[in-house]
């Protein structure tokens, strides 16, 4: 029996067990980090869209409002696909529709698409033309209004962020098209198991006098290493429906709301310009609560210590370096071709 609880024990200890599932645990984090940070978010578009489409007429106005209306539409018409959270919550295009986001003629439009995998991307492309209509577009320099604006340079930069907004779209769906290979998630799976069942009577006592009824660190190991496994399988699928999944209905709640409040409130609601409290100062020193003050840290300082001494002109030592190429006999070749360097000092 004493052999038979070595042996386990022994090759339970030659399983890499931490190396294999810290890779895998790692892994799984870091897709799942990369998939939020690419939920995109509509905020640098409008801020850009209010900056260089400067006129407050009915026509500019219905014209930015529908372009943050798309940029949502798109989202809601991608997470469908993504999201099975989203997906019950418009389950089918007609729910989309009476939501307000789509209109009876944009759902013709878009359900005669042919390509189902390019129909997320109808309401940017209909940004694209209503961006590039003749419409009044601010300049830095200039204002056009009598001919095409794709050369202007406030278009170019709203065509940047809305290029970023769909190409996080379209690397969200690479992510959930190409998972962790499952091989790679039955490894990490299989180890786990087999190190405990081969723990299961390798961390038996036998040299102790009295033998512990509750084998408490493997139990806290095995909850450990268990659990490590449990969170890198959920986080392998952000898009899902359990509690831990990511609830991009609060983000779409979010982005909606942030577009209109960006159209309108912050565009037409601006506080005058006048001389504050602060403009005559010339130190100006934030105020803290009494709790805070308590609190306060102190100011950063430099660390390293620096030594600075007089030097006298005729210590200081001027020296002249030279590149001398080696004899061709003892030349060593580098990996471009060049012989070895020497470098001697002349005094």
């Amino acid at each position: 029996m004493h052999r038979l609880i070595n042996s386990f024990d022994y090759y339970a200890n030659q399983i890499p067990v931490i190396f294999i599932l810290a890779v895998f645990v790692s892994y799984a984090l870091y897709r799942w980090w990369c998939q939020v940070e690419l939920i995109p978010q509509p905020d640098d578009v409008l801020v850009k869209l209010n900056a260089y489409l400067l006129n407050d007429d009915k026509t500019s106005r219905i014209k930015k409002k529908t372009i943050a209306r798309y940029l949502i539409l798109s989202q809601v018409l991608a997470f469908r696909l993504l999201s099975k959270k989203v997906a019950k919550r418009f389950p089918t295009m007609e729910v989309v529709v009476q939501s307000g986001l789509m209109t009876d003629q944009e759902f013709k439009i878009y359900d005669s698409l042919l390509c189902s995998s390019i129909q997320w991307q109808a309401p940017l492309h209909w940004v694209v033309n209503l961006l590039t209509e003749k419409v009044e577009i601010q300049s830095t320099s200039f204002k056009k209004s009598d001919e095409s604006v794709t050369t202007d340079i406030g278009l170019r930069s709203i065509m940047e962020e809305l290029g970023k907004y769909k190409d996080n779209l379209q690397q969200t769906f690479t992510y959930e098209w190409i998972k962790i290979p499952l091989i790679y998630t039955q490894v990490a799976a299989l180890v786990v198991y087999t190190y405990f069942f081969l723990a299961l009577i390798g961390h038996q006592t036998y040299t102790q006098k009295y033998d512990s009824y509750v084998p408490l660190l493997s139990i806290l190991q095995f909850i450990f290493y268990v659990g490590w496994l449990k969170v890198a399988e959920n986080v392998s699928h952000p898009f899902g429906d359990e509690d831990d999944d990511l609830e991009l209905n609060v983000i779409l709640d979010r982005n909606a709301s942030v577009s209109v409040n960006l159209i309108d409130n912050l565009r037409e609601n601006l506080p005058p310009l006048t001389e504050d409290e602060l403009f005559d100062r010339e130190m100006v020193c934030l105020p803290y609560t009494r709790e805070s003050l308590k609190r306060k840290q102190h100011t950063p300082k430099c660390h390293v210590k620096v030594e600075t001494r007089k030097v006298n002109p005729g210590d200081m030592l001027y020296t002249e370096t030279t590149l001398v190429e080696e004899p061709q006999q003892r030349r060593e070749k580098t990996l471009f071709g060049f012989g070895k360097v020497k470098q001697t000092l002349k005094f």
